[in-house]
């Protein structure tokens, strides 16, 4: 993978869901294998645009620890549009800055006609159960 990546267009804002190379612990390198991530903070003023992302996974979504959500098809509608296919936890915990450029971020395999990383975006304020868990994990992650 180049270290120079190619910017992605388009708007993205807090709340979308992304896909990308989220790094490992460790040093700053982007992990091997994509996943979700959400979008927490966007730094649309400056270039190259760089996104605040929180680590996603499909992996123990029912361990769930300080900071952490799930949300999955049981949300229904807002599963949906979400454009997650399983349940995949959130970790507001675990968050990183990153240029949003082809080098961290790519569409998903099997997309389709997406040709952007951008997933589809987590409505918080829809229903009041999902509102609730994203706010107790915000808390949680001191970010609120």
């Amino acid at each position: 993978m180049s270290m120079d990546g190619q910017a992605w267009s388009g708007p993205l804002d807090p709340l979308d869901i992304v896909y990308c190379h989220f790094p490992d612990e460790g040093p700053l390198i982007p992990a091997p294998k994509p996943r979700p991530a959400l979008v927490l903070n966007v730094n649309d003023g400056e270039s190259p645009l760089h996104v605040q992302i929180a680590y996603g996974t499909s992996r123990k979504t029912l361990d769930k620890y300080s900071g952490e959500f799930t949300i999955g098809p049981d949300d229904g509608a807002v599963f949906i549009q979400t454009g997650l296919t399983v349940a995949t936890k959130f970790d507001l915990a675990r968050l990183v800055w990153l240029p949003y450029d082809s080098h961290w971020f790519k569409p998903r395999t099997g997309a389709g006609a997406s040709k952007t990383p951008k997933l589809g975006y987590l409505d918080a304020g829809k229903t009041l159960s999902i509102r609730r868990r994203f706010e107790a994990s915000a808390r949680a992650a001191g970010l609120i």
